[in-house]
């Protein structure tokens, strides 16, 4: 697939079967994300994979879109803010590019 393939077909998926993710697939995606690039090579990023749904339900309630407590699995994306160049978002554009990859 092309480039262009890829981003023609890219989606945002808001409504998500019961069926179980396995671990071999969430491995796959945050391999995916970890080869996305960083400021100053920095890669910052640590993912923790959610599948407590009850756990889902509390980071909703806590702010997060309601759509993602009906998810079988999440990946939460943290990104290590400590740098020097804090006037460039530098881990937000990080965590970003890391998110697009996945």
């Amino acid at each position: 697939m092309d480039f262009f393939s890829v981003v023609d077909k890219r989606r945002t998926v808001r409504k998500f079967s019961d069926k179980a993710v396995g671990k071999g697939a969430v491995e796959k995606i945050i391999g995916a994300a970890i080869k996305a690039p960083s400021a100053c090579n920095i890669q910052g990023w640590r993912y923790i994979v959610i599948d407590d749904k009850g756990l889902m339900e509390r980071i909703v309630q806590s702010g997060a879109a309601s759509f993602i407590k009906n998810a079988p699995v999440g990946i939460l994306v943290c990104y290590d803010n400590r740098t020097d160049n804090l006037e460039y978002n530098d881990h937000i554009q990080s965590a970003s590019a890391s998110i697009e990859n996945m």
